[in-house]
């Protein structure tokens, strides 16, 4: 005997169907992008123009002298001078890649990988984000991260030791990940975590961070999510902590 298939289920199928392969291309389209990104940025020559913005050796020798137990300190002035201008998470990375390569200039290589890496999470995060704007979509969201490969600047910085890219990623993932708690109410728990681990390690990066930390808070108090603002919190003070209290440690001493 043989089994016919409604026509509403067998379009239900043809549906789920498309879908699946607009998925595909749609994630075939990302990592394109990703690649080109990643190209384009590296055929700026980053390693042979390595100084030229000064923050990078900031971050690096500060890094070199984390590897070798100096502290964070500020190597190329007399005796041991703290380094208060920036965060200690961003040259904590790269103490790092000190460690794992320290022959210089050959290590800016890795330094400027890490930062590539950054910037990919970047990208995804955008495209997460900008993909659940209303009237945006798929196409739309790639189409503005198409956009972001083609801008200059974010390539020089992209291929350089300069933690800007970094914290725009954990900003923007952050962002992304207490939308996605606000949306979900009490069923977005992990998607609470990692905002509240994401924002807490942008403070680390740059102190600007602590704005970021703000309007998430304001966007839970604003819709009464106090339990899961409580949730943020406890995860961000970690990360938070241990970037907050080595400056005022340095401001004490």
């Amino acid at each position: 005997m043989k089994v016919v298939a409604h026509p509403d289920s067998q379009g239900e199928e043809n549906r789920r169907a498309g879908g699946r392969r607009k998925n595909r291309l749609v994630w075939v389209a990302l990592g394109s992008i990703l690649i080109l990104y990643v190209f384009s940025a590296l055929r700026t020559k980053p390693t042979a123009s390595f100084g030229i913005l000064q923050d990078d050796g900031l971050y690096f020798s500060s890094a070199k002298a984390l590897a070798e137990g100096q502290g964070y300190i500020l190597p190329e002035f007399p005796g041991r001078l703290p380094s208060m201008k920036y965060p200690k998470l961003y040259s904590l990375l790269l103490a790092g890649v000190w460690k794992l390569d320290p022959n210089f200039p050959g290590n800016l290589k890795l330094a400027i990988g890490l930062t590539l890496a950054f910037g990919c999470g970047f990208l995804v995060f955008a495209f997460l984000m900008l993909r659940e704007w209303p009237g945006m979509a798929d196409w739309g969201a790639l189409v503005v991260a198409g956009f972001c490969v083609l801008n200059g600047e974010f390539l020089q910085l992209s291929a350089s030791v300069m933690s800007d890219v970094p914290f725009c990623a954990l900003a923007l993932g952050s962002a992304w990940l207490a939308m996605r708690s606000l949306r979900r109410g009490g069923q977005g728990g992990l998607a609470v975590l990692g905002a509240g681990l994401l924002v807490g390690f942008s403070v680390g990066f740059k102190s600007l961070g602590l704005a970021v930390a703000a309007g998430i808070g304001v966007s839970f108090l604003l819709q009464r999510r106090d339990r899961l603002l409580g949730w943020v919190c406890g995860c961000a003070v970690s990360p938070g902590m241990l970037v907050v209290w080595a400056g005022v440690w340095a401001l004490l001493h």
